[in-house]
């Protein structure tokens, strides 16, 4: 017997109901409903237990992947990157045979005089040539202004590190109509290579743009293409995910807070690999490069 106030259940020989004292009964429900009822309640208690045993982990998968998604590695800007771009520019060497044509790269601009840091193989005949640098337009990549440079190639260290320079000494003048394309002397956007940046360490799986000059857009449009840090195949190398294309040699490599991760310098891949990495010229392989510049210059100069 059930009351019809509460539903509590009533004995036949209760007239009353304990829990709300009504004095009113109703009929019981059929035993079969109660049977099924029953029967649900053991059979949801059962099946919750698999289900509970997959949803729990999917759940705390779901939630890892949430909060990876949101993690700052994974952001889809770069600071600074206007200034960025603005410091990057194409090169043009004259590889001094009328019957080649130019040998094209990229560079970063180091120096607001105009020095330059760059792969020494874009550079045709070591040091006896002149290069032509162009700076383009940051809202669409397209070149903007154009100067003439003289590269700096190091003794061996170039070599070894196939790292080089190129110093911005005029305005480039085109031969037909004598109109200049850049203004010089003037102050060049350069990197900002803080100490913050400096000391920072690169980790497996963190996100990277790369910034250059790649020939499939002609060579002379800048773009920027972004991917992981893949791995370290050699002591001083990065292999990335990131599209780097010929033309892209001597560019610039960035994490999200605008520090440099190094130097694009080539593509690698196997007949087995479907795609291909791009290797990068870390940044302590470059500050490296750097440091013995400066004391090559300074041995040099005490002569």
């Amino acid at each position: 017997m059930f009351c019809k106030n509460c539903g509590s259940i009533l004995k036949k020989t209760e007239r009353f109901c304990k829990e709300c004292g009504c004095e009113c009964l109703s009929k019981k429900p059929s035993y079969f409903f109660i049977k099924i009822y029953s029967k649900l309640k053991y059979f949801l208690s059962l099946a919750l237990i698999p289900i509970l045993s997959v949803s729990i982990p999917v759940i705390a998968v779901a939630y890892i992947i949430s909060k990876n998604t949101r993690d700052p590695i994974l952001s889809t800007s770069i600071k600074d990157q206007n200034k960025i771009a603005q410091s990057t520019v194409n090169i043009l060497c004259d590889s001094g045979n009328p019957d080649e044509n130019q040998q094209g790269g990229s560079g970063t601009i180091i120096g607001e005089d105009g020095l330059i840091l760059t792969n020494a193989h874009i550079i045709p005949n070591g040091k006896n040539t002149t290069c032509i640098v162009v700076l383009s337009d940051i809202e669409n990549g397209q070149p903007e202004t154009a100067y003439l440079a003289k590269p700096i190639v190091i003794p061996s260290l170039s070599e070894e590190y196939d790292l080089a320079f190129l110093q911005i000494f005029s305005e480039f003048k085109s031969e037909k109509n004598n109109k200049s394309y850049g203004v010089y002397p003037r102050k060049f956007p350069k990197f900002n290579y803080d100490d913050e940046c400096r000391s920072r360490k690169v980790q497996m799986g963190e996100k990277i743009w790369i910034l250059g000059y790649p020939a499939m857009t002609g060579g002379l449009s800048l773009t920027m293409t972004d991917g992981i840090i893949s791995g370290f195949p050699e002591d001083g190398l990065i292999a990335t995910s990131a599209k780097v294309g010929h033309g892209n040699s001597g560019g610039i490599a960035v994490d999200q807070n605008g520090c440099m991760i190094g130097v694009p310098s080539m593509i690698t891949s196997s007949e087995d690999d479907k795609e291909s990495l791009g290797v990068i010229i870390s940044k302590d392989r470059v500050d490296q490069f750097l440091e013995k510049t400066t004391e090559y210059i300074d041995k040099k100069n005490n002569l």
